[in-house]
């Protein structure tokens, strides 16, 4: 145990601490230890579902809902609109487990600098960047996509998904790359299945961010699914042509609860 603690680094501790509180990195922090042996591991893997589904799921618990952050599977079709709630670096996808009333689900998402965002994923330049390279065999290289993110790096000093230089930028398309290869050959996996046994302090770690890091949608008041985050996984496997995928529900409108009978 006292081996696990001299393994957190200090970069990531400072930042949760600014952004989250005293409180919220601490207890991350002993969230990390206990991960990093096998028989702490398996307590806190048997034990945080029932944490977390008290700590976030209570207020859904009247809406009949038994299990609010298990992943649903869905048509990649069935996903097509973001949601315009909020940016990623504002904490949405920590909005798990709650209800929102409001016109949120109504707004319409801008198109951003770079071209990860627009009103529907197929509308990005992101998309059509994939889309060229996948079913076209166009080099990353002669996409826009690519051509934007290395001048918000390199021009604008923009730090965008970790990348700082011209390597950083290969490396994250050639991972693209390779989660493309992966769900090709291998099919489409869940987040539990690609969890690394003994996670790194610098990678997401742990129950809810193991949900979150699936492809995560909001629900409108209609029922529609509204993309909050999963881009990629979700570009490719629409340009796969799967059947389905697993989502995690981050937020639900108050009516679309009120008003289903089949709520998740």
């Amino acid at each position: 145990m006292l081996e696990s603690f001299k393994m957190l680094k200090t970069r990531p501790i400072i930042e949760s601490f600014r952004k989250f509180g005293a409180k919220h990195t601490l207890f991350r922090g002993f969230e990390y230890v206990l991960l990093q042996t096998a028989p702490t591991a398996r307590i806190y893997w048997s034990l945080a579902p029932k944490y977390y589904h008290l700590k976030r799921g209570r207020s859904l618990k009247k809406y009949g809902i038994a299990a609010p952050f298990e992943p649903v599977w869905v048509s990649p079709g069935s996903v097509s609109r973001f949601s315009a709630r909020g940016r990623i670096s504002d904490g949405v996808l920590n909005d798990i487990g709650r209800v929102i009333d409001g016109e949120w689900d109504r707004k319409r998402r801008e198109q951003d600098e770079i071209g990860q965002y627009a009103p529907t994923l197929e509308e990005t330049v992101l998309f059509r960047g994939m889309k060229a390279h996948f079913h076209h065999d166009i080099d990353w290289e002669q996409t826009e996509i690519y051509e934007r993110i290395r001048s918000a790096v390199i021009d604008r000093d923009v730090r965008y998904h970790g990348c700082e230089t011209v390597e950083d930028v290969n490396e994250h398309f050639t991972h693209i790359d390779k989660v493309y290869r992966s769900i090709q050959q291998n099919g489409y996996k869940l987040r539990r299945e690609l969890r690394d046994p003994k996670p790194s302090i610098e990678e997401p770690f742990g129950y809810i961010n193991e949900r979150i890091m699936e492809t995560s949608v909001d629900i409108g008041r209609d029922g529609e699914f509204l993309l909050v985050d999963g881009r990629h996984r979700l570009a490719i496997a629409k340009l796969l042509d799967l059947d389905e995928i697993p989502v995690t529900v981050i937020v639900r409108h108050k009516e679309w609860l009120e008003q289903t009978d089949d709520p998740f």
